[in-house]
């Protein structure tokens, strides 16, 4: 018992087993496919920004007026994130997830959240977790950056100040999602409550602290190969093995707890 509870899972073997799954059936197709769908929602953001700065070129006599303006697209941005990009974000995991499962997905399987009421409820009470950590962590940022150029006016050493100040913040910031890590995994069974699903991911989290962490150091090197071909290799590779790989790994955290237990 004392052997199992000091294993930890194993985070590049599900990488590599995600690419045998992949192989199988056209599911690695089927997953880009969603990926490249989810990524058309970017256009929609530039459009909204384009929309909107034409709007104040045009009609915004004052800065009064202009600021006003800009505040009602940042308002515009937070709503078109929490209602449409992460539920489609977590019907893209939930597809990646019945991948793992060796199940039958179809694309359509994307837009399962916004099937019924029921399921886009249940995707907003999740998206909303999400939504207001990355929330939190720009304001804050503003506010370190707004702070650090009153008290230090000079441009490069508030510049080098902001920098390290929002770095540290963004990192601290990624410890604390990590340690939700496995609540997408679990709450995409619609049998579990949400609540359920929080504490059974609260749990493993106690298990294995930086499980999360682990994980997004196993794949950070492919994600920078990614990053150096343009995004093909990214798109092509990294991005669908990730999102298999997850519930993988969440799976193998589960079952070494289970295990420990007995």
């Amino acid at each position: 018992m004392q052997s199992l509870q000091k294993r930890k899972p194993d985070a590049r073997g599900a990488y590599l087993a995600a690419g045998e799954t992949l192989a199988c059936g056209g599911r690695r197709l089927l997953l880009i496919e969603a990926i490249i769908v989810c990524l058309i929602m970017v256009s929609a953001y530039v459009m909204l920004y384009q929309a909107f700065a034409l709007f104040i070129a045009f009609f915004a006599a004052t800065k009064q007026a202009s600021n006003v303006l800009m505040a009602v697209y940042y308002v515009a941005v937070s709503m078109l994130t929490l209602f449409v990009s992460l539920p489609l974000f977590l019907g893209l995991l939930r597809l990646a997830g019945k991948i793992e499962s060796n199940e039958t997905p179809v694309l359509a399987d994307l837009f399962y959240y916004f099937s019924s009421k029921l399921h886009y409820r249940r995707a907003l009470n999740l998206s909303f977790g999400g939504f207001w950590r990355m929330l939190c962590v720009i304001l804050a940022a503003i506010a370190t950056c707004g702070v650090t150029v009153y008290f230090f006016p000079e441009e490069l050493l508030a510049g080098f100040l902001c920098g390290v100040a929002v770095l540290i913040e963004i990192l601290v910031w990624l410890v604390l999602v990590m340690r939700g890590f496995a609540v997408y995994a679990v709450a995409f069974y619609d049998e579990v409550p949400l609540r359920e699903a929080r504490r059974i991911a609260h749990a493993l989290a106690e298990r294995d602290r930086i499980g999360g962490l682990r994980f997004f150091f196993a794949c950070l090197p492919r994600i920078l190969l990614g990053l150096l071909t343009f995004g093909v290799y990214l798109l092509w590779d990294v991005l669908p093995r990730m999102g298999v790989a997850y519930f993988s790994y969440c799976k193998q955290l589960n079952d070494m707890i289970i295990r420990s237990e007995e």
